[in-house]
């Protein structure tokens, strides 16, 4: 694969049409109810992919997952649905 297109194409051809422009926590599904449910004490997150605005991938990478930083929503949508952002600003402030 060389594109999340056609990660797309592929799910689209198994399952039917994937919404687009959809809500910054839409893409979390249920794993936002869960955290919202056990609150962990840790949350983290393997993206694989990196924020950027090229359309140039890094060389190094065998598959370049990237995303448009105009995308960073949903993780803030993340980070607030779930506390975490709260949290955190009351540990730094101590």
């Amino acid at each position: 694969m060389r594109s999340a297109v056609e990660y797309v194409r592929l799910a689209e051809a198994a399952a039917g049409p994937v919404p687009r422009h959809v809500a910054d926590d839409d893409i979390w599904g249920a794993a936002l109810q869960v955290l919202e449910r056990f609150h962990p004490h840790a949350r983290i997150v393997n993206l694989e992919t990196a924020a950027m605005r090229s359309a140039q991938p890094d060389a190094d990478k065998q598959i370049p997952y990237r995303m448009h930083p105009a995308n960073i929503g949903c993780l803030r949508a993340a980070l607030q649905r779930t506390g975490a952002q709260a949290m955190r600003r009351r540990r730094f402030a101590q």
